[in-house]
């Protein structure tokens, strides 16, 4: 059975259980019932949203994942029973990968893909741009780009505290191009100041935080199906409170799943409107996030190639962090998943 994600955005909701059943209410009125067996994740992006114990004990029994995430659509606690952390020699070798040459191939590997990624979505949009001088200014960004990734494949090191540093500063200055990137392209469209994570004034900004909330919380829940530690990463250091692996693993997925989303929903002309919370804060108004909503959801169901068969992009994420699982325990080469364009 193909299983889906309830997103619940509204505050005042309230989330029940009725037999087998997940029941939506509002101001005493049922809104909708769901199966549990239909769902794979509930993912909160709400304020004032109830959940009652005895839904959440019929989830947790399902294996269904709920994750909350903040006003900046970041992700801040998730549930999930003890029972899907999966084999102990798993996350033993995960642990002792972050000593070893293991954890420096896996750092290294990441960010490669994440810059391939960058590279294929500047690729992507740039067919469509005649300009002369445009399409100069692209090539020039993505030399850049690539520049970088040959910095990284020099990168050596016993563990991979001994480069972290040095990774991250490649991939910042990466990403300085690929935003100058995002930049021009959009340039006709909307105005983009660049990149700023958090709390973000732009509508652009804000639509990038709200899919990348929503691609972490898929990222999480295949983590943890995996068996794997997401407290425990390898270029994000691990510090109380920080889910360091997920801010790994969502790297090879920003880009297919979320920037080309964004930036091809803005170039066709797409309006995005905000609005101020509760509590003054500005944040996407709700037709913009259920746009937005509708398109991330459709690409994580649009099929893409794997290694030689067509499979959901949600489906990928979960083999991936299977493949990323079986590194760490057999020692078999992880290979990152790469975007067509």
């Amino acid at each position: 059975m193909f299983q889906r994600e309830l997103v619940i955005d509204e505050p005042g909701v309230m989330l029940g259980k009725k037999s087998q059943s997940l029941v939506i209410k509002k101001n005493g009125e049922i809104l909708t019932e769901i199966p549990v067996m239909e769902l794979k994740d509930v993912i909160i992006l709400s304020n004032g949203v109830t959940i009652s114990s005895d839904l959440i004990q019929l989830l947790m029994e399902q294996g269904t994942q709920i994750h909350f995430l903040d006003y900046r659509e970041m992700p801040y606690a998730i549930i999930y029973s003890p029972y899907l952390h999966g084999t102990v020699k798993t996350r033993r070798e995960q642990f002792a990968s972050l000593a070893d040459q293991r954890g420096v191939e896996i750092a290294k590997r990441l960010y490669d893909a994440k810059l391939k990624n960058q590279m294929i979505t500047i690729k992507y949009f740039l067919r469509s741009r005649k300009d002369e001088q445009v399409r100069l200014n692209l090539l020039k960004l993505i030399g850049e780009i690539e520049h970088r990734r040959q910095l990284l494949q020099n990168l050596h090191g016993p563990r991979v505290d001994e480069i972290r540093q040095k990774l991250l500063n490649i991939e910042g200055l990466a990403s300085q191009s690929y935003w100058k990137a995002v930049k021009i392209l959009l340039q006709d469209k909307i105005s983009f100041p660049g990149r700023e994570p958090w709390d973000p004034e732009d509508p652009v900004n804000m639509m990038l935080n709200f899919g990348y909330g929503i691609v972490s919380a898929k990222v999480m829940g295949a983590i943890v199906r995996a068996g794997l530690e997401p407290f425990a990463g390898f270029i994000h250091s691990d510090r109380a409170g920080k889910v360091s692996l997920r801010h790994d693993c969502i790297e090879e997925y920003r880009q297919a799943l979320v920037d080309r989303v964004v930036i091809a929903l803005l170039s066709r002309g797409f309006q995005p409107g905000v609005m101020q919370d509760e509590g003054g804060s500005n944040r996407l108004d709700e037709a913009t996030r259920k746009t937005l909503r509708e398109q991330i959801f459709r690409r994580l169901e649009s099929r893409e190639r794997y290694k030689g068969k067509m499979y959901l992009w949600q489906t990928i994420i979960q083999l991936q962090a299977r493949e990323l699982a079986t590194y760490f325990r057999e020692g078999k080469p992880y290979h990152c998943h790469i975007g067509r364009w």
